[in-house]
């Protein structure tokens, strides 16, 4: 099965599960987001939770923007990575995922 007849299956189940299509788009591959029934955010096409930002509190928001968090400890490795990458594909790649990152913080 392909990866999209897979995306397509997750979506169909989650609509049979009580979920419901947002006008929201995953911001790593656009596709719909879908809320579930407990109230949770998914994308279905790559199969993971996502969250909206006025639904983190701000105690999450201050500790992702610590030092010492996983995504700030995560850019500095792929800025890190970036520096030696000599690929041009590779390069945009890592540098948009930075700038992903970023936008998180």
């Amino acid at each position: 099965m392909s990866k999209d007849d897979e995306a397509l299956f997750r979506s169909s189940q989650l609509l049979l599960q009580g979920a419901t299509m947002l006008q929201l788009s995953c911001p790593q591959c656009s596709n719909p987001i879908y809320r579930l029934r407990d109230g949770t955010m998914r994308c279905a096409h790559c199969d993971q939770q996502v969250f909206h930002e006025r639904d983190l509190d701000n105690s999450m928001k201050a500790e992702m923007k610590q030092k010492d968090s996983p995504i700030q400890k995560k850019i500095e490795n792929l800025t890190a990575k970036l520096e030696q990458e000599e690929d041009p594909d590779k390069i945009i790649k890592l540098a948009e995922t930075i700038k992903k990152l970023k936008e998180i913080l």
